[in-house]
């Protein structure tokens, strides 16, 4: 198991490129050594004025060529055939835990729900369970929150969700949309597991649960590979593999369970989209997710078990595909 301080030093690794921090480090030699130079060989008078317009120039430089994109990069002309496809179905499978804790609590539960699904805490009744809840209330919100983000910059947008979130439904839908021409993105909020004899991997649809190379080599054979796929399944990152033979770009996956699920699907579309890179985004969003949970403890306190050290762990993140530092605009990949 991981320590507090190691988890948090591999979060935190995880948010800037080796590329980015070798220039850092590359810019600041730089400016020690001119720096240096100018203070032996300046009158005193001028070595102020020399230093600050050196820093100045320092920052302009950072700012161009240690971004991992360039601010002056022209800006995207959507072409009509940018699609999204978002899944979400619990099939009423949340950890008996969680379910437990909402006995519980369910009055201080209810309370942060309400805030979340932006509606009254007496909306929710008292006779419903936390997976009715989640069904209820927390999908559709979800769902509405993803849609809403994705509009600006999506022509086409398909959700799949209770019983029509079927196996048969997303191999169709990308068929669909792949055959027609359209650059198909995917997000699926939906549940994985992990055979840890044989290594497999199946993703649990509302029809069924799919082992996940049948599944993409399905897609594979129809030509219909999402460009990308976000996904909350726990042990993704197990099925990374499956999913980069099928060819997709980009690809996330947690490395064990995923207890991480509600809120880092929005946050990384949204910075996706915001002209983050995918690897970026995700673990922005990973990130995001762990503070917004964190801020609900004013309201209860033993919500923060959900940032337990090893359900953290278990809900890191890992990228992988052809291009994991694809920007959203680039339809070309």
């Amino acid at each position: 198991m991981l320590g507090t301080s190691a988890l948090k030093a591999k979060v935190l690794g995880k948010l800037l490129p080796v590329k980015t921090l070798a220039c850092l480090f590359i810019a600041m030699i730089y400016f020690i050594v001119i720096s240096s130079y100018t203070i032996t060989i300046m009158e005193p008078g001028m070595r102020r004025k020399t230093l600050l317009l050196l820093a100045v120039v320092q920052i302009i430089a950072l700012f161009f060529f240690c971004s991992t994109e360039n601010p002056l990069s022209p800006p995207y002309i959507r072409t009509g055939q940018e699609a999204l496809l978002i899944v979400v179905e619990n099939n009423n499978l949340l950890d008996s835990s969680m379910s437990t804790g909402y006995t519980y609590y369910q009055k201080e539960m209810k309370t942060i729900f309400a805030d979340v699904f932006e509606i009254k805490p007496d909306d929710i009744p008292d006779s419903l369970s936390l997976d009715e809840v989640i069904d209820q209330f927390g999908e559709d919100w979800q769902i509405r929150a993803l849609t809403e983000a994705a509009q600006p910059f999506y022509t086409k947008i398909v959700v799949l969700t209770d019983e029509a979130a079927t196996g048969r439904a997303v191999l169709d839908s990308l068929t669909t949309m792949c055959t027609s021409g359209y650059t198909v993105d995917m997000i699926l909020n939906l549940h994985g597991s992990l055979n840890f004899f044989s290594g497999e991997t199946s993703i649990l649809f509302a029809d069924s649960s799919y082992n996940l190379d049948a599944f993409t080599n399905s897609i594979k054979n129809r030509s219909a590979c999402p460009r990308t796929l976000y996904q909350t399944c726990c042990y993704g990152s197990s099925m990374i593999e499956a999913w980069e033979r099928a060819g997709i770009t980009a690809v996330n996956g947690a490395s064990d369970a995923n207890s991480l699920v509600m809120f880092s699907p929005i946050y990384f579309l949204q910075n996706w989209t915001g002209g983050m890179t995918f690897s970026q985004a995700v673990q922005t969003a990973f990130n995001e997710e762990y503070r917004k949970i964190e801020s609900y403890s004013k309201m209860l306190e033993e919500i923060t078990m959900l940032l337990d050290e090893e359900l953290l762990a278990g809900s890191l993140q890992e990228t992988g595909g052809t291009n994991k530092m694809l920007l959203w605009r680039n339809f070309e990949q």
